[in-house]
């Protein structure tokens, strides 16, 4: 672990598309709604808000006070609040409404007749989505914001339960009375690795910071009061395991951050920590690791629930083979998506990955593509192309100038069908990658290089969308220099911040484990341990899977490709496979071991 001291450099305006400037899932906020109370929901949500100083549809209030510990209740008998409440119903409380039957605006003025306090919609999409005000949202002047379907049924199984839940929602600057003090973390805040899942081949074998894990960064006062000192803590855990397991405790640091200009929540742009402690992620194993860092002021002003923001955490992972900025879902062996993005105009976006270690094969990609609508939906005759380039940074400036930078080196696509209906959970989409430059051949990455892996889609209303991890926001790491975001190309401009307050893309790649030419290596969700090696007569290769595969085979090559032997087993999770070599002759052999995630090689020796 080592502290390292960055020079801030913030982002330029060009630099991110806000999203308001498309059709789209989210938009841009600087708002917290965080659930207070039960314990076993709490936390920030995501959201979207509406905006009373709008050009085109201005409605209710801006998030431009505090609403603090507020109760939440909602209607059984009306759930979508279509239909008028009895007096006073939501009287001192923050309302709990279903999207769906009518405008938002005819909610929102429901719910204020009866006396809430905000209004919180509940979508019946993935993600949240913009909220137009109708014919009624004029004469509403309560907050309203929209939160997710998952987060919305967690509340009300709560209420349900008898169990009360209360909710706070604010902007920072806008804490004055009740919290002196109140600074805190938004999902923006991390300075995250460089991939949320990381290639081991990637992580190992160099001594530098490439793939440092980071404390902090980039934190926000709610309140009016500055202050000059802060205190932050990181801890790192880690489990061997990619689903299921326990948390072990692996390191930890803290420290004091001195400001010699007080900081203020005056200014319009979050407030940064320029000097960072990190854990160092060279060789480790592979494995689910969970970062936490909390931060205070010193001395300590902040009271009660203004506390609750302290805090931030998240998972990454190092594995065989997945590289990608979003999380991925290994249980269900897909990116995570729980937002998405859809763009006006035909678009790309998608991450930048850095290669450190070269001469590994890019196989396969990975793309969650998303509907927008509540009905089943199908994308007939309509493209998804990936392509990964190759970046060469030719003026220096550290980011994509122009098309001039960027070699096309692999490209993937799929053509939607009716058969396709995309789920509300979005369409997964796996591809193989086809080299663009020696079509045929192996797409054999190169050392310390940047690759722009990115999804291309036609736009519009009658398009599909991006899937996006709204969690794995990159913006912080942008202000760091700290590694690259998720860029975007839209109407021939090139956007080194991507979309504002989107997070990253649902999209990952897929690459080989070793440098064999022969192997596949995809996504394999397991571990695999082959003994005796070398080996004078038998060879045992055992397999232990994350989830169950339905079937397991393995061949056996030699080292000029033909095969040896080959086995099939069925319903396999935990199995050893062995294999008598009397009759091989001395020499390299591998074994070739394909499950329905993917597949893997390793090579054992014979000696006579």
């Amino acid at each position: 672990m080592k502290k390292i001291t960055h020079s801030l450099s913030l982002l330029l305006v060009v630099g991110l598309v806000l999203l308001s400037n498309f059709t789209q899932a989210q938009t841009v906020r600087r708002s917290s709604f965080r659930v207070d109370a039960p314990a076993s929901i709490q936390g920030y949500k995501i959201i979207t808000e509406i905006d009373s100083t709008s050009a085109t549809s201005p409605w209710g209030t801006s998030i431009d006070s505090t609403w603090e510990g507020f109760p939440v209740k909602y209607d059984p008998a009306n759930m979508n609040g279509c239909t008028a409440f009895a007096p006073g119903y939501f009287t001192g409380h923050f309302a709990l409404i279903f999207r769906g039957g009518c405008e938002f605006g005819a909610k929102a003025l429901a719910a204020q007749n009866a006396g809430a306090r905000g209004v919180i919609i509940v979508n019946n999409l993935l993600g949240v989505a913009g909220m137009g005000a109708g014919a009624s949202g004029g004469t509403v002047e309560i907050p309203v914001v929209m939160i997710t379907t998952a987060d919305g049924n967690a509340i009300k199984t709560q209420i349900d339960a008898a169990v009360p839940v209360n909710v706070s929602l604010t902007a920072w600057r806008y804490d004055p009375i009740t919290n002196p003090i109140d600074i805190g973390y938004m999902n923006d805040s991390p300075v995250m690795p460089l991939g949320k899942c990381m290639p081991k081949h990637q992580t190992d074998g160099a001594i530098d910071d490439s793939f440092s894990v980071f404390v902090g960064a980039q934190i926000y006062n709610f309140g009016v009061n500055s202050w000059d000192t802060l205190h932050m803590k990181g801890v790192l855990d880690y489990k061997s395991s990619f689903t299921g397991g326990t948390w072990a405790h692996k390191d930890s640091t803290e420290g004091n951050s001195f400001f010699a200009t007080p900081l203020t929540s005056l200014d319009s742009i979050p407030n940064f920590i320029t000097e960072l402690d990190s854990f160092d992620m060279n060789d480790e194993a592979k494995g689910l690791y969970r970062v936490t860092s909390t931060i205070n002021t010193v001395p300590d002003g902040e009271v009660g629930l203004a506390r609750l923001n302290n805090n931030w955490s998240y998972n990454y992972a190092i594995s065989d083979s997945i590289y990608s900025k979003c999380e991925y879902d290994f249980a269900n062996n897909r990116p995570v998506v729980n937002s998405y993005v859809n763009v006006s105009a035909a678009s790309q976006w998608g991450p930048i990955l850095y290669i450190r270690n070269g001469g590994y094969s890019a196989k396969k990609v990975q793309f969650i593509a998303m509907r927008d609508v509540i009905d089943d939906s199908t994308y007939d005759g309509q493209e998804l192309i990936v392509t990964l380039s190759k970046w060469t940074d030719n003026d220096g400036n550290g980011r994509i100038t122009d098309a001039t930078e960027l070699d096309d080196v692999a490209t993937a696509s799929h053509i939607f069908t009716l058969a396709e209906v995309f789920p509300i959970t979005g369409q997964l989409v796996t591809m193989d990658l086809s080299n663009s430059v020696s079509p045929g051949s192996l797409i054999k990455l190169d050392p310390n290089t940047k690759y722009w892996l990115h999804a291309d889609i036609p736009g519009g209303t009658a398009g599909f969308a991006y899937g996006a991890d709204y969690y794995s926001d990159y913006s912080a790491n942008l202000s760091f220099r700290h590694g690259d975001g998720n860029n975007l190309l839209s109407g021939g401009t090139m956007f080194s911040g991507g979309f504002a307050n989107a997070g990253s893309p649902s999209l990952v790649l897929h690459m080989n484990t070793n440098l064999t030419e022969s192997t596949n290596d995809i996504s394999f969700n397991g571990n695999v341990n082959i003994y005796p090696n070398p080996t004078s007569d038998i060879v045992n290769i055992s397999v232990q899977l994350n989830a169950s595969s339905s079937k397991v085979t393995y061949t056996l090559v030699d080292i000029t490709g033909k095969t040896v032997a080959n086995s099939t087993k069925n319903n396999v999770i935990s199995d050893v496979y062995t294999y008598n070599t009397n009759k091989l002759a001395a020499g390299t052999y591998f074994v070739n071991i394909k499950t329905d995630a993917g597949s893997k090689q390793v090579k054992f020796v014979v000696t006579k």
